[in-house]
Parts: structure tokens; C-alpha cells; sequence
């Protein structure tokens, strides 16, 4: 019988190590028990995770700083962690090669909205990984081409 997507877990076939614990731990908790709670738990347990034998990667300070910010997210809304209209960096579809590198280069920023006529007509998002393989090449570049889709959010939804 095979695995259904959702059955399966973090990590490769046989690991136990911290991801898949931590991921176990979530699927096992209690019909009442909150999410929250439980990466409440793992982080409360995350010394004896770091203890960990030395083949197993242990669950690092990162790891432990992640759970802690998704805690903190509670309560929070899409308007609490959008960027201001105003400081929002973005490109015109018909931007050339040169211009994206070069924007990206100077703003440092891995992600950024494309608009046909204005920031209101947002087409999609480019992230600088699509881009860089173009770089240098002779391939043909259109922005268009590398486009990936854009999530709209009302700002009032929970984070």
C-alpha cells in the first residue's frame, strides 16, 4: 500500500531525525491539544533534541528561533506584515535583463511584484533565481516568461 502525500512526513525514508520527531509529534497531539501547544512543547523540548546521537542532525538554535516566531504570529493579520505601498520595489513587464539583474543587485532583495501599467495591474512576482540562469547565457529574456503567481490577501485575514 502506498503513501497518500499527506501521510508522508519530513526527511528521507528511515530518518528520525529532528524534523520527522518534530513532525510526528504535531501529527500525535491530542483532539484538543492546539497546534500551539504542541510547538510550545517541541521548543520546551528542543535541548534534549540537540543532545541528539551525532548521526542525526539535532534541532539547532535556528530551528528553535523558527517555532518561536510562528508563535508569535497569533493573532496577527496580513495588514500587520504587509510591506507599505509606498516602499513596495516592483518592475514593469517590458523591464530588459540588464535592468532586473541590476535591481536586484542594488535593492538586494531575492523577490519582487511585476505590473503591466501600474503597481494596481500586478501580474505576478519574479524571484532572482529564475532570473540568474539568463544571466550571461545569450538566451533570449522576457520577463513574462519567468513569472510566478501572486497570492492576493485581504488585510484583515489571520496571518
Amino acid at each position: 500500500m502506498s503513501e497518500s502525500p499527506s501521510d508522508r512526513s519530513p526527511g528521507a525514508a528511515g530518518d528520525d531525525g529532528p524534523l520527522r520527531r518534530v513532525w510526528r509529534r504535531l501529527r500525535r497531539r491530542d483532539r484538543g491539544e492546539e497546534i500551539r501547544e504542541a510547538i510550545q512543547e517541541i521548543i520546551e523540548e528542543a535541548p534534549e533534541l540537540r543532545d541528539a546521537p551525532a548521526n542525526e542532525p539535532a534541532l539547532g538554535e535556528e530551528e528553535r528561533a523558527l517555532f518561536a516566531n510562528i508563535l508569535r504570529l497569533r493573532g496577527r493579520t496580513v495588514s500587520d506584515v504587509m510591506v507599505p505601498r509606498a516602499d513596495i520595489l516592483a518592475m514593469p513587464v517590458d523591464t530588459s535583463l540588464e535592468d532586473t539583474v541590476r535591481l536586484m543587485q542594488r535593492e538586494a532583495h531575492s523577490r519582487y511584484p511585476v505590473y503591466r501599467e501600474s503597481l494596481d495591474d500586478t501580474i505576478g512576482m519574479v524571484h532572482m533565481k529564475d532570473v540568474m540562469p539568463y544571466w550571461n547565457s545569450g538566451r533570449k529574456f522576457h520577463l513574462r516568461d519567468v513569472l510566478r503567481r501572486v497570492i492576493f490577501a485581504a488585510p484583515t485575514l489571520p496571518v
